[in-house]
């Protein structure tokens, strides 16, 4: 029987992602970075307290507020958000993955809803 050659359809680093880790962070894919971030190395993080979904708004300034984001490994990009997590009671015990989407009246990443 002959071999068949394998072409995947995507790659992971193509899909526009966050991961709610269990170490309390949020790690961005690269994609995700890419188109939204450009240069920008901060961000201010949003919750609807309604619908349970988070807002990520990329930044160029470290101002109050703003929180850091980390360049990661496997190219991904971080963001500490234990004390978010705790304060809004999202539980990041087990990492969860979402789909992401651009919110363009508020100028951000949005996905969830988070449990």
């Amino acid at each position: 029987m002959p071999f068949e050659l394998f072409i995947p359809t995507h790659s992971r680093h193509h899909i526009e992602t966050v991961t709610l880790m269990s170490v309390g962070r949020l790690a961005i894919s690269y994609a995700t970075f890419k188109h939204y971030w450009n240069d920008k190395k901060y961000a201010f993080l949003y919750f609807d307290k309604e619908s349970r979904r988070i807002g990520i708004q990329p930044s160029s300034d470290p101002v109050i507020n703003s929180y850091a984001v980390i360049e990661g490994p496997r190219k991904n990009h971080q963001i500490r958000v234990y004390s978010f997590c705790r304060k809004y009671g999202i539980s990041f015990e087990k990492s969860r993955r979402f789909p992401v989407e651009w919110d363009d009246k508020k100028q951000m990443v949005v996905f969830g809803p988070v449990k």
